[in-house]
């Protein structure tokens, strides 16, 4: 609190997508660029992932697997950035504590970034 103003802090989600899922993920003859040129990358919008995004995205899940990989894939459309933890455990019906387990859990494998912000 300062000087008699409040302010809440939200939390917002980017998904990343490491060098290793990029490489596991790409197709035999595909002109892939050397390991060394290849970068982390954050998606800005997942809700139109293209093809190669969309294979990012589920390798990421299969690391989590189970429930937390199915909860991935299903709010990762969530994940840009624009879309605070408080309106996707409204939209979703998450609980607040499944939201937080899976968010932990892809944050382990390196696969999101969390931002907060008033």
């Amino acid at each position: 609190m300062r000087s008699g103003w409040l302010t809440q802090l939200r939390q917002f989600y980017f998904i990343r997508i490491p060098r290793a899922v990029k490489l596991a993920c790409a197709l035999p003859g595909e002109d892939t660029r050397s390991e060394e040129e290849m970068e982390d990358e954050i998606l800005v919008d997942p809700f139109r992932a293209s093809r190669e995004e969309v294979r990012w995205i589920r390798k990421l899940a299969e690391g989590l697997g189970g429930t937390e990989g199915r909860m991935f894939e299903r709010l990762g459309k969530y994940f840009d950035g624009k879309s605070a933890k408080e309106k996707i455990l409204r939209r979703e019906q998450v609980e607040r504590g499944e939201l937080e387990g899976m968010v932990q859990a892809v944050k382990k494998i390196g696969g999101l970034v969390v931002a907060e912000h008033w």
